[in-house]
């Protein structure tokens, strides 16, 4: 306890990271609370930890060993809401990444519709999913568009505990499960979508996994009124790109035609009159 309330300088953070998903098992409470009190700091020394660096010395992976430390916790009843939380607060920076094992890649792992992981149950995750869906916006679009199917998803575990006795096997999935978890999803991002490009390029790229084409269309039209005119514009070139695609390969698919009739009338009902400037 008192080595975490003693951290001044990021050289104390560097030489406590390697060690923190020990200290995580060791004494949770105490590094949860350090957690928290440290990422709601934001010009703390602390975040300087997801920043590269010019010191060859210091690989930009120390953020890593906090990740695994609060993976390590998701594992336990007692301590995997405010594991969570910390994630998502982690996610909200929006830092660049250029390895995979990132805040949100942790999120995806643990709420992988196919394969999730950690301690919650079936109904709460969708409680959670549902609260980072409405109320986190700036790492939904993100985490939805890994979460959804498309036929190419991989996962891997995320970290257990090492020493502490807590159940670490995966949750088995039923089909019906899987696919009521999907359709929940799918529907609870489209009821919170906000008019932003970034939001329904999700959509777009998903957009298997949204029914009825209708239901997202009238959305659709209802937001973008509310999207500046250049985030419309880049909407009715995905809209464009989707139904090139769907004409060009999949034009003898009932369904995919009948969901570019709509998005053809959507696009046109949408596109700015005035020439790009």
């Amino acid at each position: 306890r008192r080595i975490f309330e003693n951290i001044q300088s990021l050289n104390q953070w560097r030489t406590i990271c390697p060690h923190l998903a020990e200290f995580m098992e060791a004494i949770p409470d105490v590094v949860l609370h350090s957690l928290e009190v440290i990422t709601q700091q934001q010009d703390s020394l602390f975040w300087d930890l997801f920043e590269p660096t010019d010191n060859p010395m210091f690989e930009r992976s120390f953020y890593t060993h906090i990740l695994w430390a609060l993976e390590n916790a998701l594992w336990d009843k007692r301590y995997a809401s405010r594991s969570l939380n910390l994630l998502v607060r982690l996610a909200e920076k929006e830092f660049v990444y250029t390895q995979t094992n990132c805040p949100v890649d942790s999120l995806y792992r643990t709420f992988c519709l196919w394969h999730p992981q950690g301690c919650f149950s079936f109904e709460e995750r969708k409680v959670l999913l549902k609260n980072i869906i409405e109320n986190h916006h700036a790492i939904a679009a993100e985490l939805i568009d890994k979460l959804l199917p498309d036929g190419r998803q991989m996962t891997h575990d995320i970290s257990k505990p090492r020493w502490r006795t807590v159940e670490t096997k995966p949750c088995t999935m039923l089909v019906s499960e899987y696919e009521e978890i999907v359709q929940f999803v799918s529907n609870t991002y489209i009821d919170s979508i906000t008019p932003s490009f970034r939001d329904w390029k999700t959509v777009l790229r998903n957009l298997d996994s949204f029914d009825p084409i209708e239901r997202v269309a009238e959305k659709c039209a209802k937001l973008v009124p509310s999207m500046p005119e250049d985030q419309v514009f880049s909407l009715c070139t995905e809209i464009a790109q989707y139904i090139s695609n769907c004409r060009a390969y999949h034009h003898d698919n009932d369904v995919s035609m009948h969901r570019v009739a709509v998005l053809e009338t959507l696009f046109f009902s949408i596109l700015p009159d005035t020439p790009r400037s």
